[in-house]
């Protein structure tokens, strides 16, 4: 598409490219103001899904005005393109800047985050859950300015959104997953984005993510998500905001992005403050996943009559990850019987 234009903006060169969509440098052909041109894959333009996906994001992006968030300046639909026209953003990912600059220090990393936070809690005020925090989708301008990009599988919670909780749509990066993300809750709100976003501040201070996507599997790491506390960073004070941050239980995690950011100013946190909620909010869910699991696995126990407690304990999750494992170990060695002339190795790359 370089040379070409859409709308006033000629195309002159490509920012980046991911698995959905290719984002373009563009020129406005009259007034020269430089714009970034976000265009969905013509193969993934003929989904009407994926299709509903992108015109969400552009929507959403355009309904939230804050000058942490990336603002959206038009948008253009034909039969050769779907596009969203953006302010150009002149700087580097936080990704990218962690790269850099290795490990942050403290000072750093709290003005960092209170402006990231600032601009979170302001989508969460008006209703938009981004579910897919990471550092790679957090920008960094020259100017030292936070832009948050990329709400490709937000929800506008007051809308319901049943076109992003369909099954096999993607709903957050693995690393940076909530809990109720790796169980598939049909039910994330924003204590998904306050637990994305603790883990942030752990790879922010850490100068690396908590798990190794290169070595470990998805399976491994969303066991960890579900099982394991972060662990702590050495002699460093955010431990304990962190750790709530990132609790397993949305409700012993910060209510809201406000209070993150009173805990990063030095204030008290409060860690005794238990919801009297449900244990579980998706404990049917868990119940039934749990029955199938069971009942197909290596042990066989009755949950009709477990009380609600006992979901959310180490028996239950060990139980539920083993049985999980149990289940797919059974179906890769089947599998591995249908291609008996590939070794284990190969297989496991095809797969």
């Amino acid at each position: 598409m370089i040379g070409e234009n859409i709308l006033n903006y000629k195309i002159n060169s490509i920012i980046g490219k991911g698995g959905m969509a290719t984002v373009y440098k563009a020129e406005h052909t009259r007034l020269h103001n430089k714009v970034a041109i976000k265009v969905l894959d013509p193969v993934l333009a003929t989904n009407q899904t994926i299709k509903d996906r992108f015109i969400q994001e552009a929507r959403i992006m355009a309904s939230i005005d804050h000058k942490g968030i990336t603002r959206v300046l038009d948008y253009d639909e034909t039969d050769k393109h779907l596009a969203i026209i953006m302010e150009y953003l002149d700087g580097q990912t936080l990704n990218d800047y962690i790269i850099q600059k290795g490990v942050l220090g403290i000072n750093e990393t709290k003005d960092l985050f209170i402006k990231i936070l600032d601009a979170f809690g302001y989508a969460h005020k008006k209703g938009v859950v981004h579910r897919d925090i990471k550092p790679s989708n957090i920008f960094i301008t020259k100017k030292g300015e936070i832009k948050i990009m990329d709400f490709g599988i937000s929800k506008l919670i007051e809308e319901g959104s049943k076109l992003l909780t369909q099954t096999g749509i993607g709903m957050g990066t693995p690393v940076y997953m909530s809990p109720e993300q790796v169980h598939d809750s049909k039910h994330i709100d924003h204590y998904s984005d306050i637990y994305s976003l603790g883990v942030c501040l752990w790879s922010v201070l850490a100068g690396k993510p908590p798990y190794d996507s290169n070595t470990m599997n998805t399976f491994s790491i969303y066991k960890k998500i579900d099982s394991e506390p972060l662990p702590d960073l050495q002699n460093n004070k955010f431990n304990d905001i962190i750790q709530k941050a990132t609790a397993k239980k949305t409700n012993n995690r910060f209510n809201n992005c406000d209070e993150f950011i009173s805990a990063l100013r030095g204030n008290s946190i409060n860690n005794n403050e238990v919801d009297e909620r449900t244990i579980i909010e998706n404990e049917k869910d868990f119940v039934e996943q749990e029955k199938t699991i069971v009942e197909n696995g290596l042990k066989k126990i009755d949950l009709t009559n477990k009380p609600a407690e006992w979901f959310n304990t180490k028996e239950r999750r060990s139980l539920w990850w083993d049985q999980l494992e149990y289940q797919w170990k059974k179906a890769f060695n089947k599998l591995y019987k249908a291609h008996s002339s590939l070794s284990k190795d190969a297989l496991i790359k095809k797969i």
